[in-house]
């Protein structure tokens, strides 16, 4: 197995941090290692998604410059979530990423590309379908119903495709609540953990840092 190492000082036993840091640590196992596996992480509000899933992003795009590789994020809504994360990581690569289309940055060869459930790509060729990392942002503002005829098609085949759904715990049924559900029920049967809380309870006083930098 690659060995994979994530720095993060201010790291505890018992903290939002950690909880980051390990689902930081299995979602990039999981890609390098090729093992298919999904992962959820449950998180206080929307801009903690955005720094965890930003983070992710452009380590494992600079991870795959030389190998190849295409990673995609689905968002709710393209002016709100796409637009913002796709800007921010223009300005953390460094020098060298080049524009394909609106919606997909290049980095040597591999592809970061970004879907809007409110703008779905029209005509998607087989460059745009994922290989190495599937990103569900927000997936509490993501339908089920929306997710298994848009997304799932077009990843069926990828079985060492890895995916990460990032979402605020609702009351309400979404993709998230029933990913999570999926990812519990596995972990009870003796699976690995799947199921990641970095959502602080009211009297925990943890605050969120964000995924510390992967190197």
């Amino acid at each position: 197995m690659t060995p994979v190492t994530v720095l993060h000082p201010q790291a505890s036993s018992h903290s939002i941090q950690s909880e980051i840091d390990e689902f930081g640590r299995s979602v990039i196992d999981s890609v390098v290692n090729r093992r298919g596996f999904s992962f959820s992480i449950a998180v206080s509000d929307e801009s903690e998604i955005a720094s965890t899933s930003g983070r992710l992003e452009k380590f494992l795009l600079l991870l795959s410059a030389a190998s190849g590789g295409t990673l995609a994020r689905v968002a709710p809504r393209f002016s709100d979530d796409t637009l913002p994360a796709l800007a921010s990581l223009t300005r953390e690569l460094p020098a060298g990423w080049k524009a394909e289309g609106e919606r997909t940055i290049r980095y040597g060869r591999a592809r970061q590309v970004f879907v809007s459930v409110d703008r779905p790509f029209q005509n998607s060729g087989a460059e745009s379908r994922p290989d190495r990392l599937l990103e569900v942002v927000s997936a509490h503002r993501v339908t089920a119903n929306w997710f298994q005829s848009r997304v799932q098609p077009r990843i069926k085949d990828q079985t060492e495709l890895t995916i990460a759904y990032y979402g605020v715990a609702t009351d309400g049924e979404s993709l998230f609540s029933q990913v999570i559900e999926n990812h519990l029920q596995a972990e009870s049967l003796g699976g690995e953990r799947r199921h990641f809380n970095a959502s602080p309870t009211s009297d925990s006083g943890w605050l969120p840092y964000g995924l510390p930098a992967a190197v």
